[in-house]
């Protein structure tokens, strides 16, 4: 059987806690960000967000290379079985999700 890839467009809070913990479950992870930035931090192993233990998990996936991280989004997309697209939700004037 082959293995499931899953691209996931987008590398903001939610999308890389998501990313490092479907890793952690054992799919490859591709990412993709036009933040050429943010994607170099990545590959330096350099978390830009702040969950508790989501660094040990980050170095796991890392170091079983289930997730890597890339500004070629169209690569992304057509090595993955599965495609990931999220969107920022903004907040409303009191702090609220505009959904």
């Amino acid at each position: 059987m082959q293995e499931l890839r899953i691209g996931v467009i987008g590398t903001g809070y939610a999308r890389l806690v998501t990313s490092i913990c479907l890793a952690d479950f054992g799919f490859h992870i591709s990412c993709a960000d036009m933040d050429h930035e943010k994607i170099q931090s990545l590959n330096r192993s350099e978390i830009p967000v702040y969950e508790p233990g989501l660094e040990v998990v980050f170095d796991r996936v890392r170091n079983l290379e289930r997730i890597d991280f890339s500004c070629k989004i169209d690569t992304v997309i057509r090595n993955s079985n599965v495609i990931f697209m999220c969107k920022e939700t903004p907040s409303l004037s009191d702090g609220s999700a505009d959904m």
